[in-house]
């Protein structure tokens, strides 16, 4: 597992995820480069059957990625998809 620490952490005291949508692939692919930038810990996910396309990114729980993703639109946002990880 990637970011063992971390992810307990996140794990004991929140277990919360927050899906965020970005507009489309070079946007997604900036994103990275400046949470890369940033020191922030990610882990990329890719998609085997659309040519190992970057499809999503979970980010570090810090105040740094709140920051950088403040500005991403929360996905299924008007129907309050916002719930624990169980």
């Amino acid at each position: 597992m990637e970011y063992r620490p971390e992810f307990e952490k996140w794990f004991e005291t929140s277990q919360y995820m927050v899906s965020l949508g970005a507009k489309n692939l070079t946007q997604l692919e900036e994103l990275i480069t400046k949470a890369d930038e940033r020191g922030i810990k990610m882990s990329i996910f890719i998609e085997p059957d659309i040519g190992n396309e970057i499809t999503s990114v979970t980010f570090q729980p810090c105040e740094a990625s709140r920051k950088l993703t403040s500005s991403f639109p929360k996905l299924m946002k008007e129907l309050g998809w916002e719930v624990p990880v169980s």
